[in-house]
């Protein structure tokens, strides 16, 4: 219960509240001795270390929460630790680290048929690919994302619109691209400022690479308000 608490105030990025939380949540977790708990709880505590910048805490963080799910067998939390590795390693700047991650949760992900994390581990590999100039690639992960995503996963249905958008972007098809990136920020619901940050940052940093300063200073206010390490 902790832990889903601390979950939901990363979520808002409320860090410090999330930090009591999830602090908490380890504490009774290791006093229980429960390795799955335990993991979950390493992996919220992973999650606001990176947010601040402590990527190396992080990392930490997850190396244990990996050991405990891959001793537990719990293949779908270790599926879940590759994901938050590979957005830690594209924020640290190890864009191949972070591919590997994201194909590491895609291979295990498959068999177990699991739509909600499957398409963001698929949108935050091809969103790597973008970066690593492999557009081709991309593009089929970001539309394998847009077809795994479920229909009532307003969050997944925010990021995997924001992927192919920043796709469709790489690709030079803009007019694609930004109806994608409006839809992305548009279809969010709830307080769910950490995933409003990526897809309104994705949708600012389109419009500055065409020019348009003054249609991103709409959403620039908004962005800045939620600063805390760069994304």
């Amino acid at each position: 219960a902790l832990d889903e608490l601390a979950s939901s105030a990363i979520a808002r990025l409320d860090l410090d509240p999330a930090s009591r939380l999830a602090a908490e949540a380890l504490e009774l977790a290791e006093e229980s001795g429960n390795i799955t708990a335990l993991g979950w709880a390493l992996i919220s505590q992973a999650r606001i270390e990176s947010l601040r910048g402590r990527f190396d805490e992080a990392a930490a963080a997850l190396d244990r929460a990996e050991e405990h799910f891959s001793q537990s067998g719990g293949a779908w939390a270790l599926a879940r630790v590759h994901v938050h590795y590979g957005w830690l390693e594209r924020r640290r700047g190890d864009l191949p680290a972070a591919e590997r991650r994201f194909r590491d949760a895609i291979r295990i992900l498959k068999p177990l048929e699991d739509r909600g994390t499957l398409c963001e581990a698929q949108r935050g590999l091809a969103q790597v690919l973008v970066e690593r100039g492999k557009i081709d690639e991309a593009e089929r992960y970001a539309l394998d994302a847009r077809e795994t995503v479920g229909p009532h996963d307003n969050i997944s249905r925010s990021t995997t619109r924001m992927a192919l958008g920043i796709v469709r972007a790489a690709q030079g098809r803009d007019d694609e691209a930004e109806a994608l990136l409006r839809e992305a920020v548009d279809v969010l619901e709830g307080d769910v400022r950490l995933i409003r940050r990526e897809v309104l940052k994705a949708l600012v940093d389109f419009l500055r690479s065409r020019g348009r300063e003054a249609e991103a200073e709409e959403f620039e206010a908004e962005l800045a308000s939620y600063a805390l390490e760069p994304v």
